[in-house]
């Protein structure tokens, strides 16, 4: 998943496994930014806090690649707890962030549903050592994306941004033409449990979720279209 560097938030989905569409989905709706006590297990906590990888298990105790002030915000039973409300694998969970020239471009989730093999803390150190590698080559792959996609006036709304200003009630106070094609994406997402939406649009719902400001929150999210 690409992340945008200034607000942490991901902004594309860069590549998945193909027979869990539906999870994804899920996941980008209901629990991005969402996770509450346990946030420790947020995206953009563990960029905030400069880590590269670490591996969520039930057992506090197993999960690896964390300092310990962290971890330890949260007690033992309570992290059990939230992780199975989460329904998280059997076999843990990587959470993998990648930099690039001392900016945060990417981001990974790594599910193992095998109880007898689950992640180790060699894996969480050999992720560590490639990051910074994985980060330059997708930070160049996307610059080279970006300046293609720029001198071609495709005119194309799905390639454009779309701005949406939100007030202090919730409700949507100010709409460009292409943030209402947006809007009109999502409403018929939730009717159906299933969508093209892209992951652009679902991070900046979560986040706008996740947010207990009361005051006026205006967003203006470039949206990026999936390939």
């Amino acid at each position: 998943m690409a992340v945008d560097s200034a607000t942490l938030l991901i902004n594309r989905l860069l590549d998945s496994s193909d027979t869990d569409g539906w999870a994804r989905d899920e996941w980008l709706r209901d629990v991005y930014l969402r996770s509450g006590e346990i946030g420790y297990i947020e995206l953009p906590v563990l960029m905030k806090s400069g880590l590269t990888a670490v591996a969520i298990h039930e057992p506090q105790e197993a999960s690896w690649g964390y300092p310990r002030d962290l971890l330890t915000r949260l007690d033992p039973a309570s992290h059990r707890r939230l992780v199975q409300v989460l329904r998280s694998p059997v076999g843990g969970t990587i959470l993998a962030c990648f930099p690039s020239d001392r900016r945060w471009v990417a981001a990974l989730q790594a599910y193992r549903r095998d109880s007898q093999n689950p992640f180790k803390s060699g894996d969480i150190a050999f992720v560590r050592l490639f990051a910074p590698t994985i980060g330059r080559g997708i930070a160049t792959a996307i610059a080279r994306e970006r300046a293609i996609s720029a001198s071609k006036a495709s005119g194309d709304p799905e390639r454009e941004s779309g701005v949406i200003v939100i007030g202090g009630n919730g409700q949507p106070s100010l709409v460009t033409p292409v943030g209402e094609m947006w809007i009109g994406r999502i409403e018929e997402a939730g009717r159906e449990r299933a969508s093209s939406i892209p992951t652009a649009v679902w991070a900046a719902i979560a986040q706008l979720k996740a947010s207990k400001q009361s005051s006026e929150t205006a967003i203006c999210q470039r949206l990026y279209s999936m390939d």
